[in-house]
């Protein structure tokens, strides 16, 4: 079975009959990814708050070359990376 990544909220897609994405409902796939997280209850999750995710599932964590993790980001910024 194909996977592919929304490329808006990065969740991942596991089934080969979709057309939009279950979490964001964005219609844009990728199917390359590097590393993931699973959220198993969002709620308690420091990780799932950390990249502002509302729904438990299998999410990517880059796509592209591009990282969602935004306070790493601002972790560089302030190292001068």
């Amino acid at each position: 079975m194909t996977e592919k990544v929304c490329s808006e909220c990065k969740y991942v897609v596991r089934d080969k009959d979709f057309r939009v994405c279950p979490v964001c409902g964005n219609d844009k796939f990728l199917d390359k990814y590097h590393g993931f997280v699973y959220i198993f209850d969002y709620d308690r999750s420091e990780v799932a708050k950390k990249l502002d995710i509302k729904t438990n599932g299998k999410y990517a964590l880059r796509i592209r070359g591009w990282v969602i993790w935004s306070w790493l980001k601002n972790k560089r910024e302030k190292m001068n990376f």
